[in-house]
């Protein structure tokens, strides 16, 4: 096994990056401009108590009255983080009482209103870079299929001349299957989770472990917001919220420090090191798909990394008809389209690219796969276990 290199390492600490983390920071430091010390103190443990996800999705759904019926009931647990943290003349948490809740209601609603003001102009550009991936994925599948069509008589005569060999065919079913696991991770990477958090779902989000592309995205835009805004004045903050127009409709950003913030988001750790993925992991031979489930295993937890040695020649035909093709195709204008319209750079695109395409035609790929192949299988196990199945004993006559 060799050792990586600071570039993979530093790709692969990235991956287990967990958004909430990223959330915590950016609530924690969204107190610092509108608390006191002994509201922030008192605001600090609530997110000790894990309640940065409830957080957001209360600032989205604007429900602040379920989040804090959700803190009271964990009170004991509260006051004792409480008095943890407390300095000085804090140690009298038990006497504040009543005086102490209301601290922290109008702590909680006052974070959480300034928050929801930072988060309005990033989080409507999030939501357009997920569903503009989202809607190119779906291109991207259309231009798969038509690329399948145009090569499918060469493709299933492939197929069949392979299936005869019984050893053959035994590796290219083994081989589709763990292109089929590969591929859904793919898919998910790109799509899965963050579509849904970015509406009133962010408490469904953040029960789930996997690291999707969007996930990445959104903690390193939380991450570098809270550089950003480090050295600005809460009136500074929003007075170019307010002044800000646009929110890069028409043209690009026009507020400085969310365009600062998604100008720097490319070069930073992990989407400054995807551009040369393919060349870095540890693949010996020049095969796309086995360098697909390389990258994949890195970034998307796909099982693997897996060698193709026959379904990689299946894909390849169809790769060549869809490279062709890709340049005039919806699937690049797509994302082109959005970035001209956002004015930033999508972080990732050429892996986005990559994945879109080798994932769309590996499903597809695994379904013809499956069908010449796949089906005569389960046909013969049908049969086998029709006859390995005893047969049911007449019920004996009852004697006189």
């Amino acid at each position: 096994m060799s050792l990586l290199s600071y570039q993979q390492f530093l790709l692969e600490s990235y991956g287990e990056v967990k958004l909430s983390h990223a959330r915590r920071s950016f609530l924690s430091e969204a107190s610092r401009k509108v608390l006191g010390r002994e509201e922030r103190s008192l605001f600090e443990s609530i997110l000790d108590l894990g309640y940065a996800g409830q957080i957001f999705e209360a600032i989205e759904t604007d429900r602040f009255e379920s989040l804090y019926e959700s803190i009271a009931l964990n009170e004991e647990s509260l006051f004792a983080k409480f008095k943890e943290r407390a300095k000085e003349g804090f140690e009298k948490a038990k006497e504040l009482g009543a005086k102490a809740k209301e601290k922290l209601s109008d702590a909680t609603k006052a974070t959480m209103k300034f928050a929801g003001d930072l988060l309005k102009p990033i989080k409507m550009i999030l939501q357009k870079i997920a569903e503009g991936i989202k809607q190119v994925w779906e291109k991207g599948k259309e231009l798969a299929a038509q690329s399948l069509n145009a090569v499918k008589g060469k493709l299933e005569e492939r197929i069949k001349s392979i299936v005869k060999d019984g050893e053959k065919k035994k590796s290219l079913l083994e081989e589709s299957k763990n292109m089929k696991q590969m591929a859904s991770a793919g898919a998910g990477w790109l799509t899965g989770g963050f579509i849904e958090s970015m509406g009133k779902s962010a408490a469904t989000a953040a029960k789930t472990e996997e690291n999707f592309y969007m996930n990445y995205v959104e903690a390193a835009v939380l991450e570098e917001t809270i550089k950003q805004i480090e050295g600005m004045s809460r009136q500074e903050i929003l007075r170019q919220l307010n002044e800000g127009e646009g929110h890069g409709e028409g043209g690009g950003l026009k507020i400085p420090f969310v365009s600062a913030v998604f100008k720097k988001l490319g070069h930073l750790p992990p989407f400054k090191y995807f551009h040369d993925l393919g060349h870095k992991v540890e693949v010996k031979v020049n095969d796309g798909l086995n360098k697909m489930s390389a990258i994949l295993s890195k970034i998307a937890s796909a099982p693997g990394p897996f060698n193709f040695y026959i379904v990689g020649g299946l894909v390849g035909v169809v790769v060549g008809y869809y490279a062709e093709n890709f340049a005039k195709s919806a699937v690049k204008m797509g994302l082109h389209a959005l970035e001209h319209a956002l004015g930033i750079a999508i972080p990732g695109a050429g892996i986005v690219f990559s994945i879109i395409k080798y994932c769309g035609i590996a499903l597809l790929v695994y379904g013809i796969i499956e069908q010449l192949a796949g089906q005569g299988e389960k046909e013969k196990k049908g049969e086998e276990s029709k006859e390995e199945a005893p047969k049911e004993e007449k019920p004996k006559e009852a004697t006189a």
